[in-house]
């Protein structure tokens, strides 16, 4: 059995793949497991039994999971739980959403001047910046970035003819605005994060930086 998790806001998508052998997998189910910490999950709603899944078949399922409360630092977030099988085997399962996939998006759009000028405004540790390289191609970049953060683009949805991508959200714990400025070059360019939170503007710069250079 495969199990393949993809991270959206709190919603999670399942995978479950069955071996290529005759034999049947019955009664696949998801349980919970004890969570602890001020961010561990507080609800969560569980997708229906499986109840058999032969060679070669695959099921999908969607978990919803609500967290006992909101935080703007990496790592604070953690759900447990447990995909069980019918015969006796089991596979615990810790799910760890990033910040990045919390973020939230703006309440209201803005424009590219405004958004030049609430930059242009942010000095000192509410801005902090990275050169990258990578092989990805411009718009495999948007593409990585949009998979990992629910980001809203300001002006065009791509890079502009100035090659410069325009990125807003909003920190999930208490709604500061995350401002990101991507300059490309020939393989290369610059990340810039703006926000008034110390902890979480890092990062968000580190994992920006990790989603447009992965290969």
């Amino acid at each position: 059995m495969k199990l393949l998790i993809f991270f959206f806001f709190t919603i999670y998508f399942f995978t479950f793949t069955r071996k290529s052998d005759s034999s049947s997998i019955r009664r696949i189910k998801v349980l919970p497991r004890t969570g602890t910490g001020a961010h561990a999950s507080k609800k969560i709603i569980y997708p229906p039994e499986i109840m058999e899944l032969k060679a070669k078949q695959i099921a999908s399922a969607c978990l919803l999971i609500e967290f006992e409360s909101m935080s703007n630092r990496e790592g604070d977030f953690i759900c447990r739980i447990i995909v069980k099988q019918g015969y006796g085997g089991s596979v615990p399962v810790e799910i760890k959403p990033s910040l990045g996939e919390l973020l939230r998006p703006p309440k209201k759009n803005v424009s590219i001047k405004e958004f030049d000028e609430r930059m242009s405004k942010m000095q000192g540790f509410q801005r902090v910046e990275s050169s990258y390289t990578t092989s990805l191609p411009i718009t495999s970049i948007v593409d990585s970035l949009h998979k990992h953060f629910p980001l809203t683009t300001i002006g065009s949805a791509n890079f502009s003819f100035e090659k410069k991508l325009r990125l807003m959200g909003l920190l999930p714990s208490n709604n500061e605005t995350v401002l990101v400025l991507l300059e490309a070059s020939h393989g290369a360019g610059k990340i810039t994060v703006c926000c008034d939170d110390v902890v979480a503007i890092n990062s968000i710069l580190s994992l920006v930086k990790r989603a447009v250079i992965q290969q």
